[in-house]
């Protein structure tokens, strides 16, 4: 994950361009965020279950499409 990245400047981009700020995207966010390797999303996904519930891998992916849009 690109290094300028913070949870702040996620939050604020996000809303800068009307998207919603859930407790799903944010753990992804969190999660990619307290990371130096490169997870998969089964990974992430396994990672964020423990504490979370995300019932599909399709959040994490739309939670990365934005950040690909972003860099």
């Amino acid at each position: 994950m690109n290094n300028n990245y913070t949870a702040t400047n996620i939050k604020r981009k996000m809303q800068s361009q009307g998207l919603r700020i859930t407790p799903q995207r944010l753990a992804v966010y969190a999660n990619l965020l307290s990371r130096s390797d490169h997870p998969t999303v089964e990974e992430i996904l396994s990672e964020i279950n423990r504490k979370l519930l995300i019932y599909s891998k399709a959040i994490i992916y739309s939670a990365l499409t934005v950040l690909r849009k972003w860099d």
